[in-house]
């Protein structure tokens, strides 16, 4: 064919949204993100599924002992926060 083949750029994955730090921790305080749902900023957004194994465990691993040393302190939490949506973009705005 003469006719030119469009070709754009395309995402074979795309990274949760949910912002960690190194423990997995969120900033609604006691929540954590592991896995698939959170952007660790590790592999950036073009990590294939074998690593996103090897980041559930550390990041796993990283959680729990965070959450051993925190339980003695945590208290019944009274009331939800609201969520904010301040730092919440669409994944398909990035993408197109």
């Amino acid at each position: 064919t003469r006719q030119p083949i469009p070709i754009v750029p395309a995402a074979h994955y795309t990274c949760g949204g949910v912002m960690v730090d190194q423990h997995g921790r969120t900033d609604l305080d006691g929540l954590y993100a592991i896995g698939e749902v959170s952007y660790t900023g590790l592999h950036g957004a073009n990590r294939m599924a074998s690593n996103s194994l090897l980041e559930c465990l550390v990041y796993g691993w990283s959680a729990a002992e965070d959450i051993l040393q925190r339980l003695p302190f945590i208290q019944q939490a009274k009331q939800v926060p609201h969520w904010d949506e301040s730092r919440v973009d669409d994944a398909d705005e990035r993408v197109v």
